[in-house]
């Protein structure tokens, strides 16, 4: 084994305290996204949160990354992963957000890893061993949990459940959106540096939120009379969430095995249910941990199995 592999493959305590802070962190999210689309609009909040982000990766492509240069085939590519990854998903996602519980988005775009196995069977041919269905089926189990009502609670005809059932589903579909952007961007990192992948889908992505956001939502208009408290939430999102973090976690990935990082989105969910217990007052129920616990516990009998995917991706965590 080469020494370099070597230390890549042994994580030293400071990687897990930052891949620890990193979670927490990307946990908080969708209590952030929440807060902020008090005043925000769904797509709206989505654009700001990305061009934000995106003026600030900028000066590190201009500099770190200088020399990196993209023939057609790789902005192309890159192009779909922001089509994919950021206009598609945290389309979607925001707007589930709006109508379901932040606990329950933070459970349900967990079952990713989940996603990116099936789309990996599928799509790369990947083998698909007993102990994966197994770990499949726990976590779609945990997921109806969450989004079917209990038999004690609400009635059939209440709209607030339909509407928590749709958002449930929307961030289900922006949870597919980063499977596919994962897969399809392993492609794009065998030629290109992870953080310049991640940096043109986040400029691509923003280009193609920006008719959705000016035209379709009409909501540039409120951006100047947002409280102060949502626009802490969007600078806690675009600059906290996105440019700090997926820098620090694409340094990460060039010393540490993508499958151990991985394991530490496991951390977001909890996070998630904790604060949208603490800062949203959301009622927490049986089925929230129950669903939750199958999820987890499908996604960990999974991540378990060998998987090429899992060693030489680029992971969206958040």
């Amino acid at each position: 084994m080469k020494a370099s592999n070597f230390l890549r493959s042994v994580p030293t305590a400071y990687h897990i305290s930052l891949l620890i802070l990193l979670n927490v962190i990307w946990g908080g999210t969708y209590v952030a996204s929440k807060i902020a689309m008090d005043d925000f609009m769904p797509i709206t909040l989505a654009f700001v949160r990305f061009a934000i982000a995106a003026l600030i990766m900028i000066p590190f492509l201009l500099t770190k990354y200088r020399k990196i240069r993209l023939n057609k085939k790789d902005f192309f590519l890159c192009s779909l992963l922001g089509l994919l990854g950021i206009t598609l998903a945290y389309i979607f996602q925001n707007m589930g957000v709006k109508m379901t519980k932040t606990m329950n988005a933070a459970i349900e775009i967990s079952s990713e890893p989940i996603m990116m196995i099936i789309l990996a069977a599928v799509f790369l041919k990947e083998k698909v061993t007993p102990k994966i269905i197994f770990g499949v089926m726990l976590s779609f189990i945990g997921v109806l949990i969450i989004i079917l009502p209990s038999s004690g609670g609400a009635p059939s005809g209440d709209l607030s459940h339909s509407n928590s059932a749709l958002g449930d589903v929307l961030v289900l579909l922006s949870a597919l959106f980063c499977a596919l952007y994962t897969i399809i961007g392993n492609a794009a990192i065998k030629r290109l540096p992870s953080f310049v992948v991640t940096a043109y889908a986040i400029i691509t992505g923003t280009i193609f939120l920006f008719p959705f956001a000016a035209f379709y939502e009409n909501g540039l208009t409120a951006i100047a009379s947002a409280s102060v408290k949502s626009w802490i939430c969007v600078f806690y999102l675009s600059v906290l969430a996105t440019s700090f973090a997926y820098f620090v976690w694409y340094l990460l990935l060039e010393r540490i095995e993508a499958s151990f990082m991985g394991n530490f989105l496991n951390l977001q969910p909890l996070i998630g249910i904790a604060l949208g217990w603490f800062l949203l007052n959301e009622p927490l129920g049986g089925s929230t941990f129950s669903g939750a616990a199958l999820i987890i516990g499908g996604i960990y009998i999974t991540s378990t199995t060998t998987n090429k995917i899992e060693e030489k991706v680029v992971i969206e965590p958040a």
